[in-house]
């Protein structure tokens, strides 16, 4: 060979940057790259051939100068132990120099094709893959007898070496052309809007290069729209800081960067989960964007749908106090809605009780009724209603009803899971309380008023009746006007009790009427009223203690501070078991305050809470006679007076009924 190796490596590795830049196929280089060596060295005939892919024959033949039989014959022959120079090289993996053909073993089967083809030497390498694996040979004719030097055996095995590159740089540059081509097809045929970006002027430019069919689709823009232009140019005004500060984060940061959308275009307003991955050059630098867009338009309109559907549901929950659940039961998990927390006064972050824990929540008649309920609904895969009655604790008595039923069962018919709900009824459990406590104070009340009515009545009619026959015969002045008297007394007791009866009709129909006036003089009008009562308690054995501030005058109905007054002294005559009684009245500040005190026998402490309520008695009817009604009136006039009144007793110790009264009430 004339030129020396670092020369032939300079020509090599330009000729090969020449041949790929240019895009050359690979039939073109290979023959390129034998010519060229042809050139370098004049003598020779160059040969490059590459296996099948069972490694047991050449099928590709490179060799443009030798003859057309020699070249047509080579894909026939197996490689062997002794196939030649390049059939051994190929076999056994290793160089193979055959100084003298007509002269060496390995040719003996080949030696007249040898010499009809004027070859009398041949060097063979083989090209082997990274891994080891034999690929090829890359071969050197000659017409004589030749034996190579050292330089001509570097030259073989640097070509051998720079076929195998070549062959590694094409199968890489396929894989990457299919994986461009698998890359255009996703990029084109994706249901999700995908873009390029370049990044320019350091940047501060975005600028659209590319968009799939689906962007088109999604935005209603078009290509001409789009490409070659800067983002502000594309994308609505209100989008652009969000999107440069994301694209901007994925140029700092390297990394893929995720976000929501939510853009007016062309094709209406669009909601995108946006996901930018910035593309770096061979120097780690940022130069382009990679935009992928899912709309999930439609899908946050359903999301958006099922929330308010289930904040309705979680509403009419509330506004009937209605939870729902659902119970594993192998596993005994059990799921809560929010209402069912709010129902049973739990902390929403606390989990919820296991189905045998949830025995604290009631009483324990309650628990067993329910316990007994869902164990029948287990055995027979039906269903559950039941009224619970909940512990008490600082909210009161609660009252609940429980429903559920079987949803699934496993394939030997145990059930597996239960759903049901829970409603919080202690508002109709109390309204229904009060209805039949309503009911009883009423059956009660008409019998006490029968009993109370007929009474006057029947005293009336003997009274009458003995005047009528005193009159057919002699009866004196005294004994007539003692009658009378008797009959007026029990007109006057009849009177009284119609009239608390009327006073219950219109207070409790909001029908009560006050007839202010100026100045009405308490000081006075409680004197009058205790003078009236004086023969009442002297008859009762007992005595009356006045302590009266004068002139205490404010703006009030005279007739229903009388009703006050009277009822209060009433009482305290009637239960007072003809002890001494006091009446005090007094200012304080703005307020009138009247305090009548008696020393009999006193209510109980659980009856002071009741006994201004309407048909309440704190004694038994058949004691003490009355409807149950005075102090309820005493209270609704008060409380029209926008005043107060209270009472503080003791049993077998007395009471002391105590009003407070604006001075100048509001009707």
């Amino acid at each position: 060979m004339e030129k020396t190796v670092d020369t032939q490596q300079d020509h090599f590795v330009n000729l090969i940057l020449k041949l790929l830049s240019n895009d050359e196929p690979l039939d073109t280089i290979f023959k390129t790259l034998i010519e060229f060596f042809e050139e370098q060295n004049p003598s020779t005939i160059c040969s490059i051939l590459f296996l099948d892919k069972n490694k047991k024959r050449f099928e590709k033949v490179y060799a443009p100068h030798l003859p057309d039989f020699y070249n047509q014959a080579l894909p026939h022959l197996d490689i062997g132990e002794s196939a030649g120079s390049c059939g051994t090289a190929a076999y056994t993996g290793k160089r193979v120099v055959v100084v003298d053909i007509q002269n060496d073993p390995l040719w003996v089967p080949y030696r007249d094709m040898a010499k009809a083809a004027n070859l009398a030497a041949c060097w063979s390498q083989p090209i082997k893959a990274q891994n080891g694996e034999v690929l090829g040979t890359f071969a050197i004719y000659y017409v004589e007898p030749r034996a190579p030097l050292e330089r001509d055996i570097k030259t073989i095995e640097q070509a051998a070496n720079l076929v195998a590159i070549i062959l590694k740089y094409f199968e890489n540059r396929k894989a990457a052309e299919q994986a461009k081509e698998r890359l255009s097809l996703i990029y084109e045929s994706s249901i999700d809007a995908m873009w390029l970006i370049a990044i320019e002027d350091e940047g501060k430019t975005y600028r659209f290069k590319s968009i799939n069919d689906a962007f088109i689709a999604v935005t209603g823009l078009t290509r001409a729209a789009v490409l070659e232009k800067t983002i502000e140019e594309v994308l609505p005004p209100t989008s652009i800081p969000l999107v440069r500060a994301k694209y901007a984060e994925a140029v700092s940061t390297g990394h893929v960067v995720d976000y929501l959308e939510v853009a007016p275009l062309p094709s209406g307003v669009k909601v995108g989960q946006i996901r930018v991955k910035p593309i770096k050059d061979e120097n780690g630098v940022v130069i382009k964007i990679l935009g992928i867009a899912e709309d999930i338009t439609e899908r946050k309109r359903i999301d958006d749908r099922l929330k308010e559907s289930e904040a309705d549901l979680i509403y009419a929950q509330h506004v009937a106090q209605l939870g729902s659940w659902k119970w594993e039961a192998k596993t005994d998990t059990v799921h809560w809605s929010q209402e069912i927390y709010n129902i049973l006064n739990l902390d929403p972050k606390s989990a919820p009780l296991p189905f045998v824990e949830q025995s604290k929540l009631y009483t324990e008649e309650s628990w067993n009724r329910l316990k007994a309920a869902v164990e029948h609904a287990m055995a027979t895969g039906g269903s559950y209603e039941v009224d619970l009655e909940g512990r008490l604790n600082a909210q009161g008595p609660r009252w609940y009803v429980a429903r559920g039923a079987v949803l699934e069962k496993d394939p030997q018919g145990h059930p597996i899971r239960l759903a049901g709900t829970l409603q919080n009824i202690t508002e109709r459990k109390l309204l229904e309380n009060n209805l039949k406590a309503a009911l009883n104070a009423r059956d009660e009340f008409i019998a006490v008023a029968t009993h109370e009515l007929k009474t006057p009545l029947t005293t009336l009619q003997l009274a009458l009746y003995s005047i009528v026959k005193g009159l057919e015969g002699t009866i004196d002045k005294e004994k007539l006007a003692s009658r009378v008297e008797k009959a007026k007394l029990q007109g006057d007791r009849l009177e009284a009790l119609i009239k608390n009866l009327l006073d219950v009709t219109s207070i409790g129909a909001g029908k009560m009427r006050l007839e202010l006036k100026p100045d009405v003089n308490f000081s006075s009008l409680l004197q009058n009223i205790t003078k009236k009562y004086e023969d009442d308690i002297a008859k009762a054995g007992s005595s009356l203690l006045k302590n009266i501030e004068p002139n205490i005058t404010g703006l009030w109905d005279e007739f229903r501070l009388e009703q006050v007054v009277t009822n209060l002294i009433s009482n305290a005559l009637k239960y007072g078991n003809g002890k001494p009684i006091e009446v005090h009245l007094r200012r304080s500040g703005q307020n009138a305050i009247l305090e009548v005190r008696d020393q009999g026998i006193g209510i109980s402490e659980d009856k002071q809470k009741k006994i201004f309520e309407r048909f309440e008695r704190a004694v038994s009817e058949t004691s003490y006679s009355g409807l149950g009604l005075g102090l309820w009136i005493v209270k609704e006039i008060v409380t029209a007076f926008n005043g107060k009144v209270w009472v503080k007793s003791t049993l077998n110790k007395g009471s002391t009924f105590s009003v407070e009264l604006p001075i100048k009430a509001q009707g």
